[in-house]
């Protein structure tokens, strides 16, 4: 009896460690588990794009339009991405016509030069050397090559407009890089008082922000990146994400900002609870997130191709006092996304324009959230001190988070 008791006794030891460990792991994955349990998260997303599907399409506002450089345009223009002179002949038409906004769905990073410097050079003094009447066609010819600037003549057009705003993408892995000096004025300026403790999963290390001529000529800038759900879905505009000490604001909150002719100083981002645009709140979760009110499948926000708006065949009328979003989609382009009406791919430009009507609308889906331990302190820190409880900002990141935002490649130009 003693020698099985002997034996035994280590198993009975080994026993209880296992249930001390498991004890331990429950206690420290249990407060994740409840606070953003994947298998429920799922459930509620799928219930999510149900009951969207069983809404149906909802018609959008009349603030915005969508023009893309498809196949189409691809066949005519020649080459993607097209000569920024043709951007500059958009924003002039669409000005003439009286459109309130033009916002670019594309990264303008690096310099369009058509023309390689040295051959530009070699062109223009062969133009100087036409000294015969009959070859002023020819010189006319080689100026006009010499001389190609298609951004300058992108840069005099959005000048000339004052409504053009463009996109920035934010890069979160790679080595951090000092904040671009263009940025200084696009973040945001003012912050309202939050009583909720935020939570960034993702800090800025870099950002891809458009050439000096373009950025400096632009109405304002904003980020594109895009947060994806668990299943892969981009059902969230992020409102605000950290780059630096400071927070880089949505296109989609530039665009909405800039339509109400709102001063952008004016525009108080409320940490961990949305952004405020003049006495409107547009609500976000504790990472800053959106959820995107969509209205319905690709083509339920008016749509246009490119080519048609440079060749004149659209009329004034159906673009008249809108946001009009520039972006491309053509076969082979990854910019699209899943949307919750059918399994047809919706652009990337057109989900912007379903962010904006959303906040234009005030239409907005909120999550119930449970009452995590954090923002129960924060409460509490809120009743002490007789409602005057701030929270510190700098001192909140958290690493719990869903996928990490990103930016189609092919939106690059």
């Amino acid at each position: 009896m003693r020698f099985r008791l002997r034996l035994r006794a280590p198993r009975l030891r080994g026993l209880r460690e296992a249930c001390v460990a498991a004890t331990v792991a429950s206690l420290v994955y249990l407060p994740l588990w409840v606070l953003n349990p994947p298998p429920l998260r799922i459930l509620e997303t799928g219930s999510l794009d149900m009951r969207f599907r069983l809404r149906g399409p909802k018609p959008p506002g009349k603030e915005v339009a969508v023009i893309l450089v498809d196949d189409r345009s691809l066949a005519t223009l020649g080459r993607w991405p097209p000569s920024r002179h043709f951007f500059a002949l958009a924003v002039d038409d669409l000005s003439r016509v009286g459109v309130k906004l033009v916002v670019f769905d594309m990264l303008f990073p690096e310099p369009d030069q058509p023309v390689p410097p040295q051959l530009s050079k070699i062109a223009r003094e062969a133009a100087q050397r036409l000294n015969d009447p009959q070859d002023a066609s020819l010189q006319a010819e080689l100026r006009q090559f010499a001389s190609a600037d298609p951004d300058g003549e992108f840069a005099a057009a959005l000048r000339t407009s004052g409504s053009g705003l463009l996109p920035v993408s934010l890069a979160f892995a790679g080595a951090e890089e000092e904040t671009p000096a263009v940025l200084a004025d696009q973040v945001y300026q003012r912050f309202d008082r939050s009583f909720t403790i935020p939570v960034f999963p993702l800090e800025a290390k870099s950002a891809v922000v458009p050439i000096a001529r373009l950025a400096e000529v632009a109405l304002g800038l904003g980020h594109v990146n895009i947060p994806y759900d668990l299943d892969g879905s981009p059902r969230y505009d992020y409102l605000a994400l950290p780059i630096g000490a400071d927070f880089m604001p949505s296109l989609p909150i530039r665009t909405a900002t800039a339509y109400l002719g709102l001063p952008w100083d004016q525009v108080g981002l409320v940490l961990g609870e949305g952004a405020r645009l003049g006495t409107a709140l547009i609500p976000s979760d504790r990472s800053m997130r959106l959820v995107v009110n969509y209205r319905g499948p690709p083509g339920t926000i008016p749509t246009y191709s490119f080519v048609d708006l440079i060749e004149g065949r659209i009329t004034a009328d159906k673009l008249a006092g809108r946001i009009v979003l520039i972006g491309a989609s053509f076969i082979g382009a990854s910019d699209s996304y899943p949307s919750p009406f059918g399994n047809t791919p919706m652009p990337g430009t057109e989900r912007l324009g379903n962010v904006i009507d959303t906040i234009l609308a005030h239409d907005f889906i909120r999550e119930s959230r449970l009452v995590a331990p954090a923002r129960r302190s924060v409460d509490s820190a809120r009743r002490r001190d007789g409602g005057d409880a701030l929270v510190s900002l700098r001192h909140c990141r958290s690493a719990a988070s869903p996928g990490p935002g990103r930016v189609s490649p092919l939106s690059r130009t």
